[in-house]
């Protein structure tokens, strides 16, 4: 465990190049095992569960295992419990690290990524508690009132602790005055059928994407008011010059 944090004061000197999925929101599921995967261009990498170790894995050599084309041919379709020897895995575990029976329990998992033997990065996803509020993120606060700038703004729920909500699926509701328009929203569903110019729309997973378009000589300042279903708000103030 002494480990697990000496490494939680290393990532703050290195880049983050480690990608850590799925969520970690599994209630009425604890003890059941949870496929894991870890993406990162380090060599190996290793999973902590609430700060114990659950050991390194590496990445198969590329060159050492057979083309896409000889492996699907190999491969049973039929419907049936995963098996971690499918020739399948001999493909995507040369570019992806997987942990196939972690069993679940409310809190953190971290992975650890490793190239030639360095720490080179990591990535942290926490058990997130009750929705609190939205958060919304432009990508620039500052665009040209040209008619043509955009501004893409990420809407999520969160926790009280700041934690994205990953099972949220509210409603919402968006209003825009001064010197934007909405241009349209989505939540990457992609079985969804919501008209993306509506201004209503739902998160997906905890998440959402509105577009503002600036107003042709129309400076000055945009308020977005981004609304959910049980009566939480937040706004946000753009500028467009």
């Amino acid at each position: 465990k002494d480990s697990y944090y000496n490494y939680r004061s290393l990532w703050h000197q290195t880049d983050n190049t480690v990608y850590l999925a799925p969520h970690w929101n599994w209630a009425g599921h604890e003890g059941e095992n949870i496929l894991v995967v870890i993406y990162t261009n380090g060599d190996e990498a290793e999973l902590f569960l609430n700060g114990k170790s659950l050991g390194k894995r590496k990445k198969i050599d590329p060159d050492q295992v057979g083309t896409s084309k000889q492996i699907a041919k190999s491969i049973d379709y039929s419907v049936r419990e995963r098996n971690t020897d499918d020739p399948y895995f001999e493909i995507v575990d040369a570019y992806r690290l997987r942990w196939m029976e972690v069993p679940y329990e409310a809190g953190e998992i971290m992975a650890v990524a490793y190239k030639d033997g360095e720490v080179i990065g990591e990535a942290v996803v926490e058990t997130a508690g009750e929705p609190d509020y939205l958060k919304l993120t432009p990508d620039r606060q500052n665009m040209m009132a040209d008619g043509m700038d955009l501004c893409y703004v990420t809407v999520e729920m969160m926790d009280a602790e700041g934690r994205t909500c990953p099972l949220a699926m509210d409603n919402l509701e968006f209003k825009v005055e001064g010197s934007a328009k909405m241009m349209g929203v989505a939540n990457g569903d992609a079985m969804g059928h919501d008209v993306f110019t509506d201004n209503t729309h739902s998160l997906f997973y905890g998440k959402a994407i509105v577009v503002l378009r600036s107003i042709p000589g129309k400076s000055g300042e945009a308020v977005l008011t981004v609304s959910s279903e049980d009566g939480k708000q937040s706004e946000l103030t753009v500028l467009f010059q």
